[in-house]
This record gives structure tokens, sequence and C-alpha cells, in this order.
């Protein structure tokens, strides 16, 4: 009944296992892939090959889907993947709302898959193989959808049978459980004490992606108003390096991170009374100061962004402390001991701190998909928001202090 390809025993023309830092690139005929996450192996055969991690065996397939036309691609794969699947009973719906990708529903009776195909030019900012290696470990440790394929341009997955949260579900304090639960679950799954040392935010967004920001963008009128928001690349990331010394401050642990929390990211599952988290492509070990502070910034929105509704203090206070009740239980603590004010207090000042790495790093992605996406979305508009919003609360935010038993 399972889906995965079985690992190959024999007739392997590669066989590596990958340390968590290793870039390898593999090439056999038409494949090709570029792998940098801990226990995974590439088997290639023929014109088949399997990504393996962390125990799971993922099968390739050398195909690229269209998403102008994504219908034939789409079928093809699902005779892979859904072999029992006749064309004819499958139904497709697209789901609206992405700004990085392509993602298309295939149902037939009651089980449907997802076909998620890759934004034009991002993998660029995003490694893909570490994408997958994440939705395989969220698989096997927290029951979330698992992979069944992926091909040249995309990745197919299992369905969340739940609904999206709606941006206001955010300020509801029973919601606000479930959300912290799961994130508190998230955090506490391990990583490798490699991956530590190489929180995503200094050794990705803010160093790689800065690279990837263009010297001129398509429109003149674009290229002016992206000068104007950060001037030249090197003074950008200045300004991140001065941040990055505030931040270094509050010894935020490196978790397990998902680094994208929006509302839309958020799955609730009415049979199980609980929340889960979908979208892992910038998922990995970053500071868990950083998904803080970006679920925070996402109450604001996407589509119509407003920073006035960003949560106050009052609302951050009491959801830090279930998220830090929550953390406790999961590690067999007890929170009325371990769970204080000055411990809620400290968790507000470094998450809203971070708040601010979030700004920059969206800013930044935002100005690299003005670049390349194809997509019908105002990311130099999106950009001038994130990071006229980080300049704003810039002050106020650095200005605050954590507190220490002396100080009360």
């Amino acid at each position: 009944g399972s889906h995965y390809a079985p690992p190959i025993e024999t007739n392997c023309l590669v066989h590596r296992t990958l340390s968590t830092r290793d870039y390898v690139k593999v090439k056999y005929h038409a494949i090709s892939a570029i792998v940098s996450c801990d226990n995974i192996h590439i088997f290639i055969s023929g014109m088949m090959s399997w990504l393996v991690c962390h125990g799971v065996s993922i099968p390739y397939f050398s195909l690229c889907v269209d998403a102008a036309g994504y219908r034939p691609g789409v079928l093809k794969l699902l005779q892979r993947v859904r072999p029992g699947w006749r064309e004819d009973s499958v139904n497709f719906k697209i789901f609206e709302g992405g700004v990085t990708n392509f993602l298309v529903g295939a149902r037939c009776g009651e089980d449907t898959v997802l076909v998620r195909i890759y934004g034009s030019n991002t993998e660029k900012i995003i490694n893909r193989q570490s994408e997958i290696s994440n939705l395989v470990k969220l698989n096997k440790c927290l029951g979330s959808p698992p992979v069944y394929a992926h091909f040249g341009n995309g990745v197919c997955y299992g369905f969340a049978k739940g609904r999206q949260l709606e941006l206001h579900e955010l300020y509801d304090l029973s919601m606000a459980r479930r959300i912290a639960r799961e994130m508190a679950k998230m955090h506490t799954i391990e990583i490798s004490a490699e991956d530590i040392k190489h929180p995503l935010l200094y050794s990705v967004f803010f160093s790689g992606w800065i690279d990837e920001i263009p010297e001129n963008l398509q429109s003149k009128e674009k290229s002016t108003r992206m000068k104007k928001l950060i001037g030249s690349r090197d003074q950008l990331r200045k300004e991140c390096q001065e941040l990055c010394s505030h931040l270094d401050e509050l010894n935020s642990p490196v978790a397990f991170c998902h680094n994208d929390l929006m509302s839309k990211n958020m799955i609730y599952l009415e049979e199980k009374d609980s929340v889960t988290f979908i979208d892992l492509e910038y998922g990995g070990p970053n500071f868990r100061g950083f998904d803080l502070g970006d679920f925070f910034c996402e109450f604001a929105g996407i589509d119509n962004v407003n920073y006035s509704l960003y949560p106050n203090k009052d609302f951050q206070l009491k959801w830090l402390r279930m998220y830090l009740e929550e953390t406790a239980i999961l590690k067999g603590d007890d929170p009325n001991i371990s769970v204080d004010d000055i411990a809620v207090e400290n968790l507000y000042v470094e998450a809203n701190k971070f708040a601010l790495a979030c700004h920059m790093m969206w800013g930044v992605w935002a100005l690299i998909q003005a670049c390349y996406s194809v997509l019908e979305f105002d990311y130099v508009e999106y950009a001038e928001l994130r990071i006229k919003e980080y300049h704003t609360r810039k002050n106020a935010f650095l200005s605050l202090q954590k507190l220490t038993r002396s100080s009360l």
C-alpha cells in the first residue's frame, strides 16, 4: 500500500551518504539533484532515482509540469503516484493566494494529492532537497502529510484534511493555544549539532539572499524604488550585520523552525481539534525568536498588509505564556514551576527584536522575487512595506531589555 519506491540494493551507480553541509551535485542522463541535509542517500539506476532521507525513499521523476497548462503534466505524474486513478475521474482545484509557487490539488473519490509547481528561479533562494527532507521529517515526527514524489520542477505530497486559518482567527485565544502547541512541537524536534551551528537567518537569509538581489529590475521605475529603499547591497548587508549583533545578545536557541508562519500555512484539523503547519519550503534550523517574531508579523496579512494589526503586548504575553507552557509539557517539566513572568517577558523581548529580522528577510526575498517571479503580485511594493516597517519599529524594539531577578 506504500507509494514510496523501495531503496535500490544493487546496480547502484551512485551511493553516498551526505552530511549536513555537504553539497554534492549528481548528474545522470536527465537527472540532476543538489542535496544539503543530513542522513540523505541518492540512488540512481537507469532513468529512475530515489532520494532517501530519514529512512524514507522518495522517487524522482524526470518530467516538468507547465503551470500555465498543468493538466497533462499532472496527469502524467499521477500515473506514477496514483496508478489506480482513472483520468476521467480526476478533479482539479487550483489553490490561490501563494506568492512563491503554483499549487494544484488532484482528487479522485476521497483521496487528494497536492502538486506544487515551483516558481521561476526559486531555486536561487530555496534548497528544494532540504524542503523535501523537512516534509519527510515532519511526517515522521508530527504526522504531517507524506511526500509521494518529486519531479523536475516540483513535489507531490499528501493533503491535510482541514481548512486554512483565517487571519482574524490568530487573535482567538482558544486557537492561539492550538497554534502555540504545534509550534512548541516543531521547536522540540531534534536537530543535529552541526545544524545548530548554522541557523538559516545568518547562513542563508542574510548572506546568500542578499547576493541574489539584482542590480536592476525589469522596469526603470521599480529599479529606482528598489535603490531608494535599500541603497546598495553593501549598505543593506551592513544594516543586517548591525542587527545581528543585537540579536546575538539574546542567546535565542536554534530549533527546527517553519520560518513562514502566515495564517495560510496553518491548517485547522477539525477531527483532531488541532492545528498543523504546511509549506515547509523555508523551514530548517533557525533561531526560535525568528519563528515567534515572524508569527506576530503575519497578523498584518499579506494581501492587504496592515501593520496596525500587529498584536499588542498584552496579547503577545498571553500567547507566549501558552507557548512556554506547551514547551515545558513536551519536555516533561511542570509549567507552573518553569514558566514565570520573567520568562514570558524575556521571550516578548526576544520575539519583537527578531521581528525586525523577519521584516528585513522578507523584504530581501521580495526584491529577488520581483526580478524572477511570473506570479501576479507587486513584490517591490511588498518589499517597501516590510523594510519601511523595519525602520519604523527599529528603535523601539531594539530598546527593549530583558529582565533579571534583581531588576524586579
